[in-house]
């Protein structure tokens, strides 16, 4: 979830939104670079799970959102609305990892095991755990994303091999 983007305690922010979720991880958006220091609009507060980037995120715009253009356009946005997805995407590559054994708490437990602790020592109203972060040893498990590219020279396997060479 979103954490807001109020500048304010997200306990007193009217974009409460996720206080609707029963378990959620909550977002602050952070401006990637040096310090990666955060958003002065996202809300903060003992409910931050999670920090992630979401700030200048190229992203596609409906034709409400801007000045129109037939079937919408690209352009950047910020706010803990664009910093949520990334979150959302790392949860659905631990849960990938093997969806039989990882459940939701594995997942969320191991993001906020993974994440770069940022700000004070432990867990703080800013970062909360830390920076999304997916560490190349942990995601090195993935099949490359080369093996899903190229022609198929002959039939998927019936076991759902798609390793190259196809057999």
């Amino acid at each position: 979830c979103a954490a807001g983007n109020d500048g304010t305690n997200i306990l007193n922010s009217p974009s409460a939104g996720w206080a609707a979720h029963p378990w959620p991880i909550i977002v602050s958006n952070i401006q990637q670079g040096t310090n990666d220091p955060p958003s002065p609009s996202s809300n903060y507060g003992n409910a931050v799970s999670l920090a992630a980037p979401g700030t200048g995120i190229f992203s596609t715009f409906t034709t409400n959102y801007t000045a129109p253009a037939a079937g919408g356009t690209y352009g950047t946005m910020t706010g803990t609305s664009q910093a949520s997805p990334q979150v959302a995407g790392a949860a659905a590559m631990v849960r990938s990892m093997n969806p039989g054994r990882i459940y939701a708490s594995g997942t969320r437990d191991l993001l906020y095991r993974m994440a770069q602790d940022l700000g004070g020592p432990g867990r703080d109203p800013v970062y909360g755990f830390g920076m999304l972060q997916l560490p190349k040893s942990f995601l090195s498990v993935l099949k490359n994303g080369n093996t899903f590219v190229g022609l198929n020279s002959a039939a998927w396997t019936p076991d759902g091999s798609y390793d190259l060479p196809y057999t």
